[in-house]
């Protein structure tokens, strides 16, 4: 294989980080809410330990290693063209089922042997791995470019509570007289966890957007005319305004509110990435969009009801009670276009938690149904909100300004000025976006620290004494160079055997088969097992459903237990046609070496 083919294969791979073997999915309660103390993200930064916790328990097998503070720049390749812009085929783009967040080691010691990091470059700007693979970036990611049909980009921080304001340059996109740029279109707005990024903002219950060409609103892919249409050279404000956050009811262990995390480290580029189940779309928002038909076939009186369906990758919820959607009250957005007020465009936005799960969810039927069911998370994980959100037909391009210099300022007020009223202060009620990401990250951090905690109190509840690292590590090198002597010596006794016992292998390939260790069916003597039993392992893999401790009872002591093996049934199904017209599934089974 050459060097080019391998980079595709491994760019095509996803694989488990070796180090992340100990540190299970977390479930994260909430025991009250996380504070905004940013002290931690400095201390952080210059690689300084964060207070709270004790010393260390379980050892990391990576503890001697530097801990990342913030994650390397993804890899840029030109795009085609003669864009000016970037793809980065190296990150993992959050598709419809999964998302991703960089991660790192923790410091040595750590029960929870990864923890979050931060995100070269450490500022507001657009998310590498939240967007479609079809926007194009720039290098410093505030920038974007579209290609292809509608698709879509979040920012890196959501907006979960308060007055916020954000910028946007129009670099490119068509006129309103279609004299220029025609078909580059431009959708700007705010848009939740769930809202598609291969479509425009707006076009679900998700999120809320505006259009370019004609200055409407839209939201549920349902127009409404609002503000002046907007066109290259120009900057668009959004505002935002979400009331207070809602704490949890302590009381209530299925609150949405509750704050937890269902993530696992995963190793892909030689960069630790958390991989989590994204939230999924829910009958009732879907309901919204796609209401419920009559049709009367012309053949037939009788009416059949036609049921929406989701977009193939889509994972919807699988309630079966419609729930009340909850509503933020008060909430609002507003857009500015050259410093210009547009007016309200959207009221009382949808709440951004989960609904209440009032049912329990279907038994999963695959592999990704099983990791999906899971991972999946009917709480806060944290990173819900409303995100600021970029929408590109063809080749648009947008640039965003978080702040805090604006080239269009806002009023002080902007609540005053969307209720024409007088301002009651003079102050500055709002804030600019960039303001927001030391306040996400120290979030995280908290949340880090909490899992930490946990961690710390289910040692202590379960008796388990610490090991100190040290010796940990000398029993590490023990047993790397046990197992490093076992290998040479059975390469060893390999390579005599096959000089002196092996005879050549000739024929056909079912007779080469058979001379390779794969089971024959030879024999149907009670308590046989096949010649090259699989390790349990194997077995939990090809068992699924048959209780683990009776099968390898029944395996390994010889027993039979009136069914056929699953080694042997799969054995089966990799036969010749010719061997399995003449020998029946029941007499597959073979001696055992005595």
């Amino acid at each position: 294989m050459d060097s080019g083919s391998e980079k595709l294969a491994d760019s095509k791979k996803r694989k488990r980080d070796p180090s992340a073997a100990p540190s299970t999915t977390t479930d994260v309660p909430s025991p009250g809410p996380i504070g905004g103390d940013q002290s931690g993200v400095a201390a952080f930064r210059s690689g300084q330990a964060l207070e709270g916790l004790s010393e260390s328990a379980i050892p990391l097998d990576f503890a001697a290693l530097p801990t990342a503070r913030i994650s390397k720049l993804p890899t840029f390749v030109p795009a085609p063209n003669g864009s000016r812009f970037f793809l980065t085929p190296d990150v993992p783009v959050n598709r419809s089922l999964f998302r991703y967040t960089p991660a790192g080691a923790s410091e040595p010691g750590k029960l929870v042997l990864h923890r979050s990091i931060e995100n070269a470059p450490a500022t507001i700007r657009v998310s590498w791995e939240d967007r479609s693979p079809h926007i194009r970036i720039s290098q410093d990611a505030l920038a974007v470019e579209g290609f292809g049909g509608f698709r879509s980009a979040r920012l890196n921080v959501p907006v979960r509570e308060g007055k916020w304001y954000v910028e946007f340059h129009i670099e490119r996109s068509e006129s309103p007289d279609g004299q220029s740029n025609l078909g580059k279109n431009v959708r700007l707005g705010w848009g939740r966890r769930e809202a598609s990024l291969n479509g425009p903002v707006g076009l679900d219950g998700y999120s809320y957007g505006m259009r370019d060409l004609t200055g409407e609103a839209v939201t549920l892919s349902r127009l409404k005319p609002y503000g002046r249409p907007f066109k290259q050279g120009d900057v668009v404000g959004l505002y935002i305004y979400l009331p207070p956050k809602r704490q949890p009811d302590p009381d209530d262990p299925y609150d949405p509110a509750h704050l937890v995390r269902k993530r696992i480290p995963i190793g892909l580029k030689l960069q630790p990435y958390f991989e989590m189940a994204e939230y999924p779309v829910s009958k009732e928002m879907k309901a919204l969009l796609e209401e419920e038909e009559k049709v009367i076939p012309q053949n037939t009186g009788k009416k059949r009801k036609v049921e929406a369906r989701p977009a193939k990758g889509t994972r919807t919820g699988d309630q079966g009670i419609t729930r009340e959607l909850p509503i933020l009250h008060g909430s609002r957005i507003a857009y500015f276009v050259n410093g210009e007020c547009q007016g309200i465009a959207f009221n009382d936005l949808y709440d951004y938690h989960q609904l209440r799960e009032i049912s329990k969810r279907k038994a999963a039927k695959d592999r990704q149904a099983l990791n999906l069911k899971e991972r999946h998370n009917p709480f806060d994980d944290g990173t819900l909100g409303y995100y600021p959100m970029v929408s590109l037909y063809r080749e648009a391009i947008v640039r965003v300004n978080a702040g805090p210099n604006f080239t269009f300022p806002p009023p002080t007020d902007i609540d005053a000025l969307l209720e024409n009223r007088e301002s009651s202060t003079e102050r500055q009620t709002w804030r600019p976006l960039c303001e927001r990401y030391d306040e996400f990250v120290a979030e995280m951090f908290a949340l880090d620290d909490m899992e930490e905690e946990l961690a710390q109190k289910a040692v202590v509840n379960a008796g388990l004494q610490p090991v100190p690292v040290e010796d940990e590590k000398g029993n590490q090198k023990e047993r790397k160079k046990k197992r490093d002597d076992t290998k040479k010596k059975g390469k060893k006794d390999t390579g005599a055997t096959s000089r002196t016992d092996t005879p050549p292998v000739r024929g056909n390939s079912a007779s080469i088969r058979a001379q390779s260790g794969t089971p024959q069916p030879t024999s149907s003597h009670q308590g046989s097992v096949p010649a090259s039993t699989p390790a349990p392992q194997l077995l939990d893999l090809m068992d699924q459903g048959t209780n683990a401790e009776s099968r390898d009872a029944s395996v390994f002591n010889g027993e039979e237990s009136g069914r056929s093996s699953p080694a042997m049934f799969k054995t089966e199904e990799r036969e010749p046609s010719s061997l399995r017209s003449s020998v029946q599934p029941s007499n597959m089974k073979m001696e055992i070496d005595e």
